[in-house]
């Protein structure tokens, strides 16, 4: 059975949102310009994590039929 969409689209946006977190506090740690959690542009990284995995369930899926 595979996973629902909307699942896959929450999914990709949490792993998204967190790689971005992880790889942008580490780059700003390195700057010593550290502060922590927030970072702009984080609600449009969200949004493209969660389009992406629209996309990829529709290749994945719908193409399959």
């Amino acid at each position: 059975m595979p996973i629902d969409r909307s699942k896959l689209q929450l999914i990709s946006l949490a792993a998204f949102l967190l790689t971005y977190l992880i790889i942008g506090n580490i780059l700003l740690y390195r700057a010593d310009e550290f502060t922590p959690v927030y970072l702009p542009g984080t609600l449009i990284v969200g949004l493209a994590g969660y389009f992406a995995g629209g996309i990829v369930y529709d290749h994945l899926y719908r193409n399959s039929e």
